[in-house]
C-alpha cells in the first residue's frame, strides 16, 4: 500500500505501507511501515468505520454482488441455450438408424454434466441475490449507534517502522515515531 486511504471493518494485513492512512476495526499487520524520508503514514487499529464509510463500503460490496449476479445469470442463460440445443440434437440422433450407441451415451453424460453445472450456477445466483438484498436492507436502516471501537486491537510491524509513522489504537491518542524501530508491537500483546 503506497500513499493510500484504506478503511476496513476487520483486520488489515499488508507487506509494506508507505504514506497515507490505514484505519480498521481490527488489527493492522505489516512488514514495513513508512519510509526513510519520513513520509507521514497513519496506522489506526481498533477504530470502527463511521456511518458514511460503512454505507459506502456496503454500497461498493452490494454493487459488486449485483454485477456478479448479472454475470451468473448471463452464463446460466447461455448454458441453458446450449443444453436445449444439445437435447434437440440428441433427440434427432436417437431417431437415426445409423447412430452408434456409445455416441448417444457420451452425449447423455455430457448433457447431465451441463445440467448439473446449470443448477449450480442458479443456486449461486440465488445466494448472491440474497447478499444484494441484505446489502440494500443494511443501507435502508442507517444505524444511529456510535462508532464501535476495539481497545484490544493491535498494530504489529514485523521488520521496520520508520520515523514519521503514527500509530493509534481505538480512541487512544496517536503516537508518532521519531526514530526507526524494528519489530514494533502496539496494543495487546
Amino acid at each position: 500500500s503506497e500513499h493510500s486511504q484504506v478503511a476496513a471493518n476487520g483486520d488489515i494485513h499488508v507487506r509494506r505501507v508507505r504514506g497515507g492512512r490505514l484505519v480498521c476495526g481490527g488489527s493492522i499487520t505489516a512488514e514495513i511501515a513508512g519510509d526513510a524520508a519520513g513520509t507521514p503514514t497513519e496506522l489506526w487499529a481498533g477504530q470502527g468505520l463511521g456511518l458514511e464509510q460503512h454505507q459506502e463500503l456496503v454500497r461498493v460490496v452490494t454493487a459488486r454482488h449485483a454485477a456478479a449476479r448479472e454475470r451468473l445469470l448471463a452464463e446460466s442463460k447461455a448454458l441453458k441455450a446450449e443444453i436445449d440445443d444439445a437435447t434437440l440434437s440428441g433427440k434427432r440422433l436417437e431417431g437415426a438408424h445409423f447412430t452408434r450407441r456409445d455416441v448417444l451415451v457420451e452425449r447423455q453424460a455430457k448433457l447431465h454434466l451441463m445440467t448439473g453445472h446449470l443448477d449450480s450456477l442458479r443456486r449461486t445466483a440465488e445466494e448472491v441475490r440474497q447478499r444484494v438484498e441484505s446489502g440494500r436492507a443494511t443501507l435502508d436502516r442507517a444505524p444511529g449507534a456510535p462508532t464501535p471501537v476495539d481497545p484490544s486491537a493491535a498494530i504489529r510491524i514485523a521488520q521496520l517502522a520508520h520515523d514519521g509513522v503514527s500509530v493509534r489504537i481505538a480512541d487512544n491518542d496517536a503516537e508518532t515515531l521519531v526514530m526507526p524501530q524494528g519489530m514494533l508491537m502496539v496494543g495487546r500483546t
